[in-house]
């Protein structure tokens, strides 16, 4: 039977197509720097293309076909303003230029090489200061108004874009009398601000309240003494906080301005005490270890030297200052006019506050207009946040597995969760100490009428105040569907919603690894409405394992730039106003020029009988009529990732997929379910189940198998070689092998690793002294003479997370017992390899899988004696 023409052409393209290597592994495009305008009608964005050896900066209509590419050497910042009217970006030019979207015309700045030479506007003006002359330039882009200012040493623009506080030089002739002036860039009508002796010279940042009414900044006098000077612009009135008055406690001075309540009767403001003559030690240089530290001497010595910091917040109608910390007390959190403070006896660390007997703490509130405080709760472990109007206090209590609300002026405390039944703690969490964690409160209703929680699945309303029912939000169907729904841009801490506000939500199905989004009103009830769900992936935010991009929202109109992308598709931008149609801004598809791969995703049962995940990437060119070599690679959980594109790069630690699989491999990405106290054998189980199931497929060589993982993957690696001979080859890189060694030592920032196997990924539960016998089955170490499986080892002295002994233990044991194994050190490099290191890396670990799985020569290095 004769092919017909186009068919046998596409045949022929397909077999054409060259492979991914190392030609090409260090050239990936790039797409960043995206920006949209503030009705959504123009974005910018960067292509940086190794291949072609070019960078390009692109402006783009969103809804028309218009577009303009400019070539440059380096990616190139930019923003739009002016009422959506104008861009401005570093040219090739090394300059400033400014494009109205209108007439599309460009105009470049003279005297403005970089973005910190200039200040441009959300209105469209721009201010140019001439440093070396002390001469502001002002002028409106859309209207080409324009004056000038001279003397000025440094400006500051307020937050609304309307106002600028400059900073005059001391060449003016009224500097004396008026240091500083306000002036207003519609008009450059100016408000002289005199600071009476306070004219040498301005600290710092200035501090404008909610109104813009009043501001604050640190100023020095002509005798060297600094102070807090706050000017109430309506009428002109200046007060003074000086060093060494009798409102600032004895030996502090006022070292930082934090912010004004949301009343604007206070400043909260940093003392710091003065620094006295330091005493030249003497004797012997010994650090003493004691048990009745409350931190280890490693943490201590790793933490910046502590001064004596504390925050505080000065009342101006009264020229009064309150101390708000001191040793034991720390300020938490800001929210309206209420702060967070937290009294513990001694501080620990937080790997420790699961046992140290210093870690309970009382929490309270302080009214930051009156001083008054509120107990929240004493000797608690629990975690508390704000209200975003300060009007309530919320915790977790793991204990009993629910959330609880306390009035910031009364303290009365109330189970806001007791009638809802759910689980709080993140999805597929198995770690010892997942009951400890939970999922934040991740918005207020407008007045603090409500807060809205993540439970695994859904979203639920509940009333802080615990007089209203709960309501899930989202109608139970995440959990229906196994689907997880969240907010669909990163929120922000203390964001406000309205009662009746329509959510865009993002949603992520477990089962089938489908992504897309709903639209969900606050004040209806009933099931989300389905926008899209497809095969690909926009921002799924259910597995913190890897960061996919957030769609970007224009910030005055309901448009939106997404990032779509699937195992074959690269990330290109789309634009939406609906999330239901899609227009394509981007067509890189870099991929299509080499043998790329496909994605397949497969259901494995356990050894105890439930079903796991696993994903199945194989060649574009794959011939079921062949024998391919499969490799398995693994951490933790990883189906999540069915539709996420795997950028071409060096190997790290971890291998790339795309390029191996483009060299003829198949690769496997098993999920692996962890029991407590059962962590290798758990790694065991699971990989060898998917490896049975995938050994069955007639197109996979059951003798050519290998495995590969980083870091606790490494570790897994460790745990497969010392408990079943299945495998051809294994590579571990940067792996634990010996637990009990593990457990007592240190992190790089010198905090105790007990925590990571009490509680976290390493999976123990439980210290050593209580169940030797698990350190024991848990550590590969002490299997070594199983091991039947060639071995290549990764590991570099420089490794601040996993201790380079631990590859070394390994290593001299499987040499001494003539056990075919390399190990791999690169100088200079850390837990992962990078640069040209990681290059030497890849290939040698291509070379090193060729030969037991390819059956093909050994390299030089893996055969001199």
């Amino acid at each position: 039977m004769l092919l017909a023409p186009a068919l046998l052409a596409c045949l022929l393209s397909l077999a054409q197509k060259p492979v991914l290597d190392s030609a090409v592994w260090e050239k990936w495009p790039d797409l960043n720097y995206v920006n949209i305008n503030d009705n959504g009608s123009f974005i910018s964005y960067t292509v940086s293309e190794p291949m072609l050896q070019k960078t390009t900066w692109v402006l783009q209509s969103t809804e028309a076909n218009w577009k303009r590419v400019f070539e440059t050497e380096k990616p190139i910042g930019s923003g739009f303003a002016g009422n959506n009217k104008l861009v401005f970006f570093n040219s090739s030019r090394e300059s400033i230029g400014v494009m109205d979207l209108d007439s599309k015309n460009i105009t470049y700045i003279p005297g403005a090489v970089s973005f910190a030479d200039i200040t441009l506007t959300k209105n469209g003006t721009l201010l140019l200061l001439n440093k070396q002359q002390h001469l502001l330039q002002v002028k409106d882009l859309v209207s080409g108004k324009e004056f000038s200012k001279g003397h000025v040493e440094t400006y500051q623009l307020s937050e609304d874009g309307k106002n600028i506080l400059v900073k005059y030089d001391s060449l003016m002739s009224e500097v004396a009398l008026f240091p500083l002036a306000l002036i207003r860039l519609a008009d450059a009508h100016t408000w002289p601000i005199s600071s009476g002796d306070y004219s040498s010279a301005i600290l710092g940042r200035f501090i404008w309240n909610a109104t813009e009414q009043k501001l604050a900044f640190i100023a020095r006098a002509t005798n060297g003494m600094y102070t807090v000077v706050y000017a109430d612009l309506l009428s002109n009135k200046l007060t003074y906080l000086k060093a060494g008055a009798s409102v600032i406690p004895d030996g502090y001075v006022v070292d930082e301005l934090r912010q004004w309540n949301a009343s604007g009767s206070g400043l909260l403001v940093t003392l710091q005490k003065k620094e006295g003559k330091s005493s030249e030690k003497k004797g012997v240089a010994v650090d003493i270890w004691s048990f009745a530290d409350a931190k280890l001497q490693s943490r201590l010595q790793s933490e910046p030297t502590a001064k004596e910091r504390y925050a505080a917040i000065w009342w101006m109608d009264s020229n009064k200052v309150m101390q708000l910390e001191n040793a034991n007390t720390r300020l938490w959190e800001v929210k309206g006019d209420y702060a967070l403070m937290i009294y513990s006896e001694r501080g620990v660390d937080v790997s420790e506050i699961y046992w140290n007997p210093y870690r309970l703490k009382d929490i309270y509130v302080i009214n930051l207009n009156t001083g008054n405080q509120t107990v929240i709760q004493r000797k608690t472990e629990s975690r508390f946040k704000l209200s975003a109007g300060g009007k309530y206090v919320i915790s977790y209590d793991a204990a009993v597995g629910h959330f609880f609300c306390y009035t910031t002026h009364t303290g009365g405390r109330v189970n806001v969760t007791t009638a809802i039944k759910t689980n709080w703690n993140q999805y597929g969490d198995e770690e010892p100490g997942s009951k400890m964690r939970t999922l934040d409160a991740v918005a207020w209703l407008d007045n603090d009428s409500g807060v809205l929680l993540y439970d695994q699945c859904d979203i639920w309303q509940v009333d802080p105040a615990g007089k209203k029912a709960p309501v899930n939000v989202t109608n139970y169907y995440g959990k229906k569907h196994n689907m997880c729904f969240r907010f669909m841009t990163k929120q922000e801490d203390g964001v406000v919603l309205r009662a009746d506000t329509s959510l865009i939500l993002c949603a992520f199905n477990r089962n089938n690894k489908e992504n897309g989004f709903f639209r969900k009103k606050l004040s209806e009830l009933g099931d989300p409405a389905l926008l899209t769900m497809q095969p690909k992936m926009f921002c799924v935010i259910d597995n913190p394992t890897f960061i996919v991009t957030y769609p970007m929202r224009a910030a005055r109109a309901d448009a939106f730039v997404v990032t779509r992308q699937s195992a074959t598709e690269y990330p290109n931008l789309y634009f939406t106003r609906d999330f239901i149609t899609f227009r394509q801004l981007t067509t890189l598809e870099p991929e299509k020029a080499f043998n790329w791969m496909t994605a397949e995703l497969l259901t494995v049962k356990g050894v105890d009988g439930a079903n796991g995940q696993a994903v199945m990437y194989k060649p574009e060119n794959f011939d079921s009529s062949k024998k391919y070599p499969v490799i398995f690679f693994y951490y933790e959980k990883k189906s999540n990732e069915l539709h996420l594109y795997h950028r071409v790069d060096k190997c790290t630690g971890d291998i790339n997929i795309p390029i191996f699989v483009s060299n003829g491999y198949v690769v496997v990405t098993p999920d692996i379910h962890y029991k407590i106290g059962e962590v290798s054998k758990s790694a065991v189980d699971w990989v060898t189940s998917c490896a049975k199931m995938v050994s069955g497929y007639s197109w996979i060589d059951k003798t050519r198998m290998g495995i590969t993982g980083h870091s606790f993957g490494g570790y897994e690696t460790n745990c497969l070689v010392t408990h079943s001979n299945m495998f051809r080859a294994a590579c571990a890189a940067a792996g634990m092998c010996d637990l009990m060694m593990e457990y007592g030592g240190l992190w790089f920032n010198g905090s105790s690793k007990q925590e990571y196997y009490d509680l976290r990924r390493g999976g123990l539960g439980k210290p050593f002294w209580e169940d030797k016998q698990a350190f024991i089955q848990n550590s590969p170490i002490y299997e070594v003479k199983n091991v039947a499986t060639p071995m290549l080892l990764v590991h570099n002295k420089n490794d601040k997370a996993v201790p380079f002994a631990q590859s070394v233990s390994f290593f001299t044991a499987l040499r001494r017992l003539g056990k075919p194994v390399w190990m791999l050190q690169y100088d200079g490099e850390g837990h992962s390899i990078l640069g040209k290191p990681a290059m030497d890396f890849t290939i040698r670990l291509f070379q090193f899988f060729d030969h037991y799985l390819k059956e093909k020569p050994a390299p030089l290095w893996m055969t001199m004696k």
